[in-house]
């Protein structure tokens, strides 16, 4: 359904931003319009649960903001910190290699140090938690200078950021971008870990993915899956439950994407990632209407439930400008 939002000012619609949840403030920045107009804007969404009500405020910067940016990633380190990474470089049509921390508290830009950091865009990135506050983030696929790629990148979070480029054994997935990622750390728990779940995208031929994957971070493994029931790219993935141990379900859920032609996905599907089994999610209020190069983020209050935002539509000549909530459960 979509959500209220108090009067005043809000971002434009757009495709391919990021959106983050850092504790109660849902981040969003840059993107790129239909027109083709690219942004370097920083907005912050706080959602009312009990009122399911939304307010958008673009609070003063301090720092210097980065360039604007589309197909960029961005993952929440903790309650106050969002890191992002890499996009495509409106200016020279060019994937870009840099990271910026922004502070939620203060709203402060700065650009963290980096070693070997690869160029990309339309990467994924997943934090992945391995017990106490060890952490690190991992960049899968994505468009480097020569074309769509299925490298695998890792970074612990600490400065300068120092990339590895993982050398993965099982069988890989294909090149892609424009797929969708999600931690499940559910899946991995009897071993200590977490994976990296992959779904869809468009490969280096061109043609939209069904394909499902999760890679174990800890022995950086391949495991393929069952596919999606629909090829799918610029869709959206989320783990159930997210953030909320008492309701880990060990599902992926995906939302929405283009299957390359004339279908602007508004399905739901939900990957078991243990039993390998996918199921189609039913509706039971009108259905929301479809989209691409949206984001969706957990809320933090409701388990379950997801904010969506954003995404393209060739119906709607400027995107899709509302805030949604999807209340999903898995079995």
């Amino acid at each position: 359904r979509t959500l209220p939002c108090s009067s005043g000012e809000a971002p434009s619609a757009r495709g391919d931003f990021s959106w983050v949840a850092c504790g109660t403030k849902y981040v969003l920045f840059g993107g790129a319009a239909m027109t083709g107009e690219h942004f370097n804007d920083t907005w912050i969404l706080t959602f009312d649960s009990a009122t399911n009500k939304c307010t958008w405020t673009q609070p003063p910067l301090k720092g210097k903001a980065p360039p604007a940016r589309s197909g960029h990633a961005a993952v929440a380190m903790d309650d106050t910190t969002m890191l992002m990474f890499g996009g495509m470089d409106p200016a020279c049509n060019a994937a870009r290699s840099d990271v910026w921390a922004l502070n939620t508290a203060t709203i402060t830009w700065r650009q963290i140090a980096c070693e070997g950091a690869p160029a990309l865009s339309s990467a994924a990135a997943v934090l992945i938690r391995s017990g106490g506050a060890r952490a690190t983030l991992v960049l899968v696929g994505g468009v480097a200078a020569d074309g769509p790629c299925m490298r695998v990148w890792s970074a612990d979070p600490a400065e300068p950021l120092r990339w590895v480029e993982r050398q993965c054994s099982g069988a890989a997935p294909p090149p892609r971008e424009m797929h969708a990622a999600a931690a499940a750390a559910a899946a991995a728990a009897a071993r200590g870990g977490q994976q990296v779940v992959i779904v869809g995208g468009r490969g280096a031929e061109g043609a939209v993915l069904s394909d499902a994957w999760s890679l174990d971070t800890q022995a950086w493994r391949w495991r393929q899956h069952s596919d999606c029931p629909a090829a799918r790219c610029a869709l959206a993935a989320w783990e159930l439950g997210a953030g909320d141990e008492s309701a880990d379900s060990g599902c992926v859920a995906v939302f929405g994407g283009w299957d390359g032609g004339t279908c602007v996905a508004n399905d739901l599907f939900i990957l078991d990632v243990a039993a390998q089994s996918w199921s189609a999610a039913a509706w039971d209020v009108e259905e929301p209407p479809g989209r691409f190069a949206h984001r969706c983020c957990a809320a933090a209050a409701r388990s379950g439930d997801v904010l969506v935002f954003g995404g393209v539509c060739p119906e709607e000549a400027e995107g899709r400008p509302q805030v949604g909530v999807l209340s999903v459960k898995a079995d």
